[in-house]
């Protein structure tokens, strides 16, 4: 028992070191997040990771998971530039998920005006066990892709590492690592490391903090993140949600049943008040 709680602290620690010794010349693949329920709390979920946004935050979660989930998420800023869709079916111990976010750019030439159409997409296949009753460790493996006006900008792959530690039902602490080894391109993504913990205030209540700390473009400067969320369930069925970042301020609002679920999040960006930049999302969410 006592071995085994070493081993796992040994290996946070470890994915630690790691994050904090990646080089770090990005190549794009920068995203709010995934999931109407994370960003509506302020991107606050690797401590909590119980549903299918666990692969994008900390794959350790699905070691938990009850039941077959599968969910959809569209989400753009109310410039209509910057699209995201996510995808994603996971059950106990594993999950496949896409991830997209593209954009279509406007460019004068000598015949008028010219769209050019830019994505980004992560294909993932996700796993996490238990190792202890309450520690369970998490993998991602990602295919990276790159595209711009039609034609395949490059390829890539990465891993992402994680683990998860319930204390009890009510206090939980997670880490995971982004991006390690990833690259597209020859072109080494920034590698993030994030620290989280999750308190369950009582049945209805739900707090969340995250730190990440991640290294800027080229330069090797790090850069810290927090990000703060809270959700509050009422009537059994409907969950008001809150939260913010660096980046954004998110509210969201989610209605349940035992088999599906609709959510929505409205995320106000850090834009000197442009309202063309801020963002809101919408999922849908079947379980079986």
């Amino acid at each position: 028992m006592a071995k085994i709680k070493a081993l796992s602290m040994a290996i946070l620690v470890g994915m630690a070191i790691l994050a904090g010794a990646s080089p770090a010349r990005a190549a794009g693949f920068k995203f709010d997040g995934s999931g109407v329920r994370p960003l509506s709390m302020g991107g606050a979920f690797v401590a909590i990771a119980d549903d299918a946004n666990a692969p994008y935050y900390n794959p350790a979660g699905l070691a938990d998971m009850t039941c077959r989930e599968e969910t959809f998420t569209h989400g753009q800023g109310y410039d209509g530039v910057i699209k995201t869709n996510y995808i994603a079916i996971v059950q106990r111990h594993i999950g496949f998920s896409y991830l997209v976010q593209g954009a279509d750019l406007e460019s004068k030439t000598e015949g008028g005006i010219k769209i050019n159409s830019m994505a980004e997409r992560i294909y993932t296949i996700s796993v996490g066990r238990k190792v202890y009753p309450d520690i369970a460790l998490g993998a991602n493996l990602n295919l990276l892709s790159l595209s711009a006006g039609g034609k395949e900008g490059g390829l890539g792959a990465g891993l992402d590492l994680s683990v998860l530690y319930r204390f009890n039902p009510a206090l939980s602490a997670g880490l995971s690592v982004k991006n390690l080894a990833a690259e597209v391109k020859d072109e080494d993504l920034d590698t993030i490391s994030t620290f989280g913990v999750a308190l369950r205030i009582n049945p209805t209540l739900l707090l969340a903090a995250d730190i990440n700390n991640k290294r800027d473009h080229g330069n090797g400067d790090r850069t810290i993140d927090y990000h703060l969320g809270a959700e509050l369930t009422m009537l059994d069925f409907v969950t008001l949600r809150a939260g913010a970042s660096d980046n954004y301020v998110g509210s969201g609002v989610g209605i349940s049943q035992e088999r599906w679920a609709l959510d929505f999040a409205y995320l106000l960006k850090d834009s000197d008040l442009d309202a063309a930049r801020d963002a809101f999302y919408i999922s849908a969410t079947m379980r079986f």
